[in-house]
């Protein structure tokens, strides 16, 4: 129960009571949910990410192949050593522009101690409650070998 108390017009004083079990219910299962996420993510050996609406990634999580910081305002055009097959980086970048969710993108992308490692991406666009656009969501597997023939 939630308990408030205000002052009356009269100088009296109003107690309201307000029955929160359902709202209590609903951010336990939040919580519970979060730490799912979070347990899952941290056991993955893939990596969740999220863009803005200008397609820079704000939020790395899980395991990846560099400091999560390397990412963080950045394009995963301005992240990539290379671009690889230029063809294929158009079809992307047009997937994106479009706001077309993608599928196993595959991207070289350098680490800080000079290696290379092959980045598989999948994403979705994310929309607000007015249907705005406001960035992806999805994951990514680094692999130490070019999955390209």
């Amino acid at each position: 129960m939630r308990v408030s108390e205000r002052g009356a017009p009269d100088g009296g004083r109003v107690t309201m009571l307000t029955d929160i079990t359902d709202l209590k219910i609903q951010q336990q299962a939040l919580r519970e949910s979060e730490a799912r996420f979070k347990d899952l993510a941290e056991a993955s050996s893939d990596w969740f990410w999220e863009t803005d609406d200008q397609l820079r990634f704000n939020n790395v999580v899980g395991r990846t192949d560099a400091d999560a910081s390397v990412y963080l305002g950045r394009t995963r055009h301005e992240v990539a050593e290379d671009f690889g097959d230029p063809a294929l980086w158009d079809r992307h970048l047009r997937d994106l522009e479009a706001r077309r969710p993608f599928r196993d993108f595959i991207y070289p992308f350098g680490t800080l101690d000079g290696e290379t490692v092959w980045l598989s991406a999948s994403g979705k666009p994310i929309y607000d409650d007015q249907e705005r656009f406001v960035g992806y969501r999805g994951i990514a597997a680094s692999r130490r070998t070019s999955p390209i023939k």
